[in-house]
């Protein structure tokens, strides 16, 4: 043994002790870092929305209220359909739109399937199909994960560790 070097000897039951306590440990660590990460998830998804509304693409309000954030054992409204793994979490939206909205879209032609016409009573009625002539897109969710505040979540998982 190097000189001013020390070691510590345990007995087979203070081993077992000491891993146990670091077994309890790891998943307080996960559980602490797993909610941290939700509380981020979650302000990802409240930025996405209000960046929706702000910018008038609520209408229906379907593609606002579509938006969720999901784990391993489900999403907060049941809407998201991916297969995730421990410690990892998705926000997102189902709504078949909501990708051309995110992205745009190119030029393309509407028809109607299960009518005789395109429109509502607002809007007037178009006839059969309509030339769409793309869209630009308007990011809302990439945009609300980039600018959502990582500190929050530092914040969330310090308080749950105790940490100040």
């Amino acid at each position: 043994m190097a000189k001013g070097a020390a070691s510590i000897e345990l007995t087979k039951q203070s081993q077992a002790n000491f891993d146990s306590q670091m077994r309890k440990l790891e998943r307080r660590m996960d559980m602490s870092v797993d909610k941290g990460l939700i509380k981020f998830m979650q302000n990802v998804k409240n930025r996405a929305q209000s960046r929706l509304k702000a910018r008038g693409h609520n209408d229906t309000t379907r593609l606002v209220n579509s938006i969720s954030v999901q784990d391993k054992r489900g999403s907060d409204n049941e809407r998201l359909n991916v297969t995730l793994q421990d410690h990892e979490f998705a926000v997102g939206t189902n709504v078949e739109y909501a990708a051309a909205v995110e992205l745009g879209s190119r030029p393309h032609i509407i028809r109607a399937k299960n009518a005789k016409t395109l429109g509502t009573p607002d809007t007037g009625y178009f006839g059969k199909e309509v030339h769409h002539p793309g869209y630009g897109g308007d990011s809302y969710l990439y945009w609300a994960a980039r600018t959502a505040s990582i500190d929050d979540t530092v914040q969330a998982i310090k308080k749950e560790l105790k940490i100040k």
